[in-house]
């Protein structure tokens, strides 16, 4: 035997009062299994030991010292009763052959002891980091628990099936990290497959950054427990962060696996837990719990980078397969990585909690869930945005989300899939929706000034009244539709402000009754491209009617048709407004700007003007505008009737106006007053004129209104007016253009003259002129009714 050293004898010393301090040790170990590396480096080797004997196994061992720091076991089949580096120990290195762990491992040195061997658990056994951090570097495996305590860090690399690892469990338990490799749980899982911080006075700290890790738990309470407590006094504080590899909670015969982070299980303790995923996935087949239990608990889940965090379970059970954030406060911050769920359960008690979107990906992996449920949590949209992945199914948010405290987030619906808007939001960022259906219903609105834009293909459904406010609001929410994009409705009346249709279509499905009609579109339409308001169903079904105009009489809806080769084709009918309550109609018109064409196939009813300031404003099929009182056309503007199954009529109590051009055959029961003062008023094809024609001159510029047309039946009234200056002798005034002309006015009233002065109408119905002589003798005064058309000047016609 060697004789003792003064650093030996004093390893020895420091032996015994450790060996005494272990309360799970199977085995006093003797000062006879110390290694001291003075031989070859392998256990085998008796010149290794400081007896030099070689143990006899099941002993446990004891490293100290700073020599023979690479230790092997080459020695098969043996038992070892815990394993010890005493205070002062290098950095040790064991490898080599596996064995048997009858004991603890406590590392009482400042030194990273590293253990490379595959090590088979006998019993539960602990891994005490006292004073320095240990790796594991090999297989752990056995039916048991792995229990980390000690203010050190415990590192796992290598892969590992036991039946629980614990971070803290009734104890402080410093911090522990799953490096790689694969931590599988092994045989019958009853209790907690991971714990970290759980029971009295207990806190710790997993880092898991690589390879795959599987814990189980096959009740709804357990599996993985995070800073959780067990009974009244308690105090626990836990924290997972998984920056790699994939992290999985329940297995496919534990679908009820839970992760309960900041939990009271049971009794009245305080509990504090956290959850950063930033990189890899972790896969949950059950909940995620948070602060349940007691509002003095706090649970914090954090996801970002390329973090995924997958609630894999789905079916029925209303809380299983999402988080669901329980009486303490919770915050969940979604700033990055991507949320896979069915859900996420917004809160079950008074305390709020808080989840921030902040450049996540929230993705359904189920239909019919419900990310929020009206609870008490503040939904937040902050600068990252949200963004939503229905990914195929319909889902809903059912909590109502809120402006950033600080900014305004945008929202991004992606994938089909219909996704339900079902709370009174207030967050004013834009909404893009590339692909599926966005829907409003039940109270969902958004708050003022924002904005929804739609990407090809979508479609933005409302299924409420009143969504961005009701008949006598003002709406500030604007509409954008690109690309193919539907705007529609179920049976329910929307106001809609601001809305531009880029190759897109508003539809029609039916109104909430007879007064409120499916939309009203109290501002501004813009149209590029090839779009439409059409209805689903029949276009005379009254519900389905568009109100237009705002709250007062007479206001008007602008339909803006951009460049010339756009169009927007109108098939539902446009009707007059509605405020109020009761429903009260009010007077509406309609005013069409842009280059582009405006065509209109409904029977309209508005009653308000026609005003075509810009392009063209076209009637087809049966489309009709009979009961607007004015229609004014603009100069360079066009009204194409020509495509209308029957000759377009201008009915009594209409009146035609402007100084643009009228295309096709018209019937004029109406009056027409060409100009706005004095101006011309065109008409390509045959005009017939039944009503009254109202023409103003101007005898200070000797000009007058003029009417143009291919072909002319004259009939009615022709009302003539001076706006100023002195009607004199030898003045001519042309009020008519045509190529051909028939017929003759039945009445003709003509500004009165004075001093010896007549008209002289005898050019009227062939030259389109009147003019003032003096006034002639009774032998060749001619009456007006009897004037003969005895031949017709061909002038020019105005296309």
């Amino acid at each position: 035997m060697k004789p003792c050293s003064p650093r030996f004898l004093s390893t020895r010393i420091m032996l015994a009062a450790s060996v005494l301090s272990w309360p799970l040790a199977a085995t006093h170990v003797s000062a006879a299994n110390v290694w001291d590396g003075g031989g070859d480096g392998n256990w085998g080797t008796g010149a290794n030991w400081d007896d030099d004997n070689v143990p006899s196994f099941p002993v446990g061992i004891t490293f100290g010292g700073t020599g023979g720091l690479a230790s092997t076991n080459n020695l098969t089949g043996i038992t070892v009763n815990g394993i010890t580096f005493a205070s002062g120990a290098g950095a040790f290195v064991i490898g080599g052959n596996s064995f048997s762990l009858g004991g603890n491992i406590v590392n009482n040195s400042a030194s990273l002891q590293t253990i490379n061997n595959a090590i088979a658990l006998t019993a539960n056994r602990t891994v005490n980091t006292a004073t320095g951090d240990i790796t594991l570097g090999g297989a752990i495996t056995g039916s048991f628990g792995l229990i980390k305590t000690g203010a050190g860090k415990l590192t796992l690399s290598g892969t590992g099936g036991t039946s629980q690892l614990a971070v803290g469990d009734g104890a402080a338990g410093g911090t522990a990290e799953l490096s790689g490799g694969a931590w599988t749980q092994a045989g019958t899982i009853t209790n907690m497959g991971l714990v970290v911080g759980n029971g009295a006075g207990s806190s710790g700290a997993l880092t898991i950054s690589g390879g795959t890790h599987t814990f189980g738990g096959d009740n709804y309470s357990n599996a993985v427990r995070i800073g959780t407590t067990t009974a009244a006094g308690q105090t626990a504080n836990g924290s997972l962060t998984i920056t790699g590899g994939l992290v999985k909670v329940g297995t496919t015969g534990t679908l009820d696996a839970a992760v309960n982070l900041g939990t009271q299980i049971s009794g009245g303790g305080t509990s504090t837990g956290t959850l950063n995923i930033s990189g890899g996935e972790m896969q949950i087949a059950g909940r995620l719990l948070m602060g349940a239990n007691n509002a003095a608990n706090t649970a914090t889940v954090t996801l970002s980078g390329t973090g995924v965090l997958n609630m894999t379970r789905t079916g029925s059970t209303s809380d299983r397969g999402q988080i669901r954030m329980g009486a303490g406060a919770s915050t969940v911050n979604f700033n990055g990585g991507t949320y896979i769920a069915s859900g996420l359960y917004s809160s079950d008690s008074s305390t709020t909690s808080n989840v921030y979107f902040n450049g996540s990906e929230i993705r359904a992996n189920a239909s019919g869930g419900s990310f929020g449920n009206g609870g008490t949590a503040n939904f937040r949209i902050e600068t990252g945005g949200l963004v939503f992945n229905t990914n195929g199914f319909d889902t809903t948010i059912g909590t109502a989300l809120k402006n950033s405290l600080t900014t305004t987030g945008a929202f991004t619906k992606n994938g089909n899939g219909q996704l339900s808007l079902t709370a009174a939001n207030t967050y004013t960022g834009t909404t893009t929706v590339n692909g599926g259906t966005l829907r409003f219903a039940n109270s969902g609105s958004l708050g003022a000034n924002a904005a929804v834009v739609m990407q090809a293909g979508t479609t933005l459904r409302f299924d409420r009244n009143d969504t961005f406010g009701d008949a006598t609001s003002v709406p500030t929410v604007t509409v954008t539709a690109n690309n193919g994009a539907t705007i529609t409705n179920g049976n329910f009346f929307n106001n809609l402000s601001s809305v531009t249709l880029n190759g897109s279509s508003l539809v029609s499905n039916g109104g909430a009754n007879a007064n409120y009609q499916a939309f009203k579109l109290s501002g501004t339409v813009t149209a590029t491209g090839s779009s439409g308001i059409s209805v689903s169903g029949s276009p005379g079904n009254a519900n389905t009617q568009i109100h237009l105009g705002g709250n007062a009489a007479n206001s008007q809806t602008t339909f803006s048709v951009t460049g010339v080769a756009d169009s927007l084709s109108v098939s539902a009918v446009l009707r007059n407004g509605v405020t109020g309550g009761s429903g009260a109609v009010v007077t509406a018109g309609l005013i069409k700007t842009g280059a582009g064409t405006m065509t209109l196939s409904g029977v309209n009813t508005y009653g308000g003007a026609t005003s075509i300031n810009q392009g063209k404003l076209a009637l087809g099929g049966s489309g009709s505008i009979a009961a607007s009182t004015t229609i004014n056309i603009a100069s360079g503007a066009f009204l194409d009737v020509s495509g209308t199954s029957s000759t377009w009529s201008l009915g009594s109590g209409q009146t035609l106006t402007g100084n643009g051009t009228v295309t096709g055959n018209a019937t004029i029961s109406g009056t027409v007053a060409a100009g706005n003062s004095i101006g011309a008023l065109a008409f390509s094809n045959t005009l017939t004129l039944l009503g009254t024609v109202n023409a103003e001159l101007d005898a200070s510029l000797v000009t007058a209104d003029l009417v143009t047309a291919g072909n002319i039946a004259f009939g009615g009234t022709l009302n003539a007016a001076n706006l100023g200056g002195t009607l004199d002798q030898g003045q001519t005034y042309n009020l008519f253009d045509f190529t051909s002309a028939s017929g003759a006015f039945d009445t003709v009233n003509l500004p009165t003259l004075t001093n010896g002065l007549s008209w002289d109408t005898s050019s009227l119905y062939t030259q389109g002129t009147i003019s003032i002589v003096p006034e002639p003798t009774a032998a060749f005064a001619l009456p007006m009714g009897l004037t003969l058309l005895l031949g017709v000047r061909r002038r020019h016609c105005i296309l």
